[in-house]
């Protein structure tokens, strides 16, 4: 319960302070254009206890960092954790943006066309965002 309420003061802050933190080899090659850390999760848990804790539920967050990562925004929103929320199905948080979305984004970024997206995402074609716009231009990689 204390978790739940915790990440959402904490996921500002993380989100702001982490992708600006120093990251001297990268930059030092010359690659910092180039080197992207991304994780996700569907893992999400559902809204009321079962007497044990919760169950398992749907969405979660993701987290993109590096240099051609568009620095300083939230995609997605809060769901509203309530009773009877208008985010939820049952007890169950509905996530607003698909995980086929933020994947494409990085996949595209690495240069997949939209037809190679198509066929490593099949479920994308059933959401109205297949690019997030997370990411800006691929740096040139120097040997």
């Amino acid at each position: 319960m204390f978790r739940r309420f915790l990440l959402p003061l904490l996921l500002p802050v993380w989100l702001f302070a982490v992708p600006k933190a120093p990251t001297p080899k990268v930059d030092e090659m010359g690659i910092g254009e180039n080197v992207t850390t991304f994780t996700i999760s569907d893992f999400g848990r559902s809204l009321s206890p079962n007497g044990a804790g919760t169950d398992h539920g749907w969405g979660s967050h993701a987290f993109v960092m590096g240099g051609s990562v568009k620095d300083g925004k939230i995609y997605g929103r809060m769901p509203r954790i309530e009773v009877n929320s208008p985010d939820a199905w049952y007890d169950r948080l509905v996530p607003t943006i698909s995980m086929e979305s933020y994947l494409a984004t990085m996949v595209k970024w690495f240069g997949a066309s939209d037809q190679e997206l198509d066929e490593i995402f099949p479920n994308l074609k059933s959401f109205p965002i297949r690019d997030l716009g997370y990411m800006g231009e691929r740096g040139v990689i120097k040997c």
